[in-house]
């Protein structure tokens, strides 16, 4: 499962994974990159507050954890 498909099913989680998540379903322009590096220079091209680029890395931990 990709890491964006991963972070979607997140979006009932009541943590700062799950605001981020919610925040992905409702971005038409999230991109369909698979690396950290691709996404996190999104959110600063955007921009993002930096508790969402905190948010993604803590989220893209959890994903390569093997958590979802």
């Amino acid at each position: 499962m990709s890491f964006t498909a991963w972070l979607r099913r997140q979006r009932r989680s009541n943590d700062r994974v799950g605001d981020l998540a919610r925040d992905v379903v409702i971005d038409d322009n999230w991109p369909r990159g698979r690396t950290l590096t691709r996404l996190d220079a999104y959110l600063v091209e955007v921009p993002a507050c930096d508790a969402a680029r905190v948010s993604l890395r803590v989220a893209w931990d959890e994903y390569r954890a093997g958590a979802g």
